[in-house]
């Protein structure tokens, strides 16, 4: 197997981004969201608009010369981290995080968080395995049919070896 390598997102990555973020959209949400909310998404074409406006802040993943996932920062918050499902367990979320981490670092910060929505199993089981912890919590009461938890999760990071 090819091994994940992350950089920073271009225009030209754009049109797989999208393609990826609606498919990992709907196969992690579709079993906790709502189905009214899944489709809003899909309907105001959210995955266009959140990948233009993050773009200048993201970060790509390839596999096989493959776009496989991208993550989006602001600040120190980890604002979107996508995995394409075929390129899951593979070490493309894993490999985002390393990139963004060194990101952080180099911007100063010494530690940064991110939300994930309290039904997504799958997503806080990979984001404890990989050193964050609940922080908090709150109902997220943007989602149609909700509201839904919201847990906060931070990460503190470790010095840069040398």
């Amino acid at each position: 197997m090819t091994v994940p390598v992350a950089r920073t997102a271009t225009p030209e990555d754009v049109f797989q981004m999208e393609e990826l973020m609606r498919d990992a959209f709907e196969a992690s949400y579709a079993n906790f969201m709502p189905e009214q909310y899944v489709r809003e998404f899909y309907d105001a074409n959210g995955a266009r608009q959140t990948v233009h406006e993050g773009l200048s802040r993201a970060a790509v993943v390839e596999i096989a010369n493959m776009v496989a996932g991208f993550a989006m920062y602001d600040e120190n918050v980890l604002t979107e981290l996508w995995v394409a499902p075929m390129f899951q367990r593979k070490g493309a979320g894993r490999t985002l995080l390393e990139w963004m981490e060194n990101r952080f670092r180099r911007l100063g910060y010494d530690s940064y968080s991110l939300c994930c929505y309290a039904p997504n199993g799958k997503a806080l089981e990979f984001y404890k395995k990989n050193g964050f912890t609940r922080t908090s919590e709150s109902d997220s009461t943007e989602v149609p049919g909700g509201p839904v938890k919201v847990y906060t999760l931070s990460k503190q990071l470790d010095k840069p070896a040398g």
